[in-house]
């Protein structure tokens, strides 16, 4: 039987209630879980869990790629870093392509944010992290079916500046440069609290030793987009990728961190769980040969699974 026919009849047997309790996405108000009802009620809505908990046990023992699964409904949602923002709609298109499901909804932001929101409960089936630490977290508040991220991509750090800037002398990453560079104004990061950009940037700055010397001169945003808007509108150098700077037309790099002084960059996708095997399924398309030219177009270096 397939798994659309197996859900059909289980709905019409148990009703929406059942359904929404096996799956673990009970929308608040469809069930009072603190029911003080009768015993009979409770009879039957322990009855109608155990059915759904065995049927939804039985869908997820077919195979990811059975033929005669049906698309899903849903599509896929996905909580990613901001920088994912350009590329990630290109990658999620090509994969509804070839997959036959519909292309997911994503939801981008800072890591930091985007981890926080589900472990408070946002419904997610991906999580795509710039950092390695919001993986961890939430691996620690078990809220990942694994234990660790699937790498999908790596990105480097640039100081930018707008196209309009000319420099009129080569830059140095000293307090002296800084000085030149920023004339009175602000430099620009990602807040490091909620932003892997920021703490890569900040990173940097401690390594380099002009941490103190430009902490007072900084101005916070909540993501690297932010700060990349702040580069192309205001005029103000600010610390973000090298992919949002080669996707812009609006500004030029001025310096690229070296590896060896900030850690390394590298995007992780991990698995929640709500629809788990489409999850798989499309981060393994992340992972692929047909997916190295988008990442290359936006400015990433991919990671192909071998």
């Amino acid at each position: 039987m397939s798994i659309s026919v197996s859900r059909a009849l289980f709905k019409f047997r148990y009703g929406k209630k059942a359904v929404f309790a096996a799956l673990g996405v009970l929308p608040k108000g469809i069930y009072n879980w603190g029911s003080t009802a009768g015993p009979k009620h409770q009879l039957r809505k322990t009855r109608n869990i155990l059915v759904a908990a065995f049927t939804v046990g039985v869908l997820g023992a077919i195979p990811l790629y059975a033929t005669d699964e049906k698309p899903q409904d849903s599509p896929l949602i996905v909580f990613a870093a901001a920088s994912l923002t350009s590329t990630l709609d290109v990658h999620g298109a090509a994969w509804a392509e070839v997959s036959g499901r519909p292309a997911p909804r994503f939801v981008f932001g800072g890591s930091a944010t985007m981890a926080r929101q589900i472990q408070k409960g946002a419904p997610a089936d991906i999580f795509i992290s710039a950092n390695a630490y919001w993986v961890d977290y939430l691996s620690k508040q078990n809220r990942l079916i694994a234990s660790s991220g699937h790498p999908i991509a790596r990105n480097t750090l640039v100081l930018a500046i707008p196209k309009t800037a000319l420099a009129t002398n080569p830059f140095t990453p000293t307090k002296e440069g800084f000085a030149l560079l920023l004339g009175g104004r602000r430099l620009v990061l990602a807040d490091p609290a909620l932003a892997p950009a920021g703490d890569y940037a900040k990173s940097y700055l401690i390594e380099a030793g002009l941490w103190p010397a430009l902490n007072d001169q900084i101005a916070l945003v909540s993501n690297v987009r932010q700060a990349l808007r702040l580069v192309e509108t205001a005029g103000l150098p600010a610390f973000i990728y090298a992919s949002d700077a080669y996707q812009s037309q609006k500004v030029s790099v001025l310096f690229r961190i070296p590896n060896t002084m900030a850690p390394p960059i590298l995007y992780q996708a991990s698995i929640l769980g709500k629809q788990a095997r489409g999850a798989l399924s499309f981060i393994q398309f992340l992972r692929s040969a047909d997916a190295k030219a988008i990442w290359q177009k936006f400015g990433f270096q991919a990671v192909v699974q071998k």
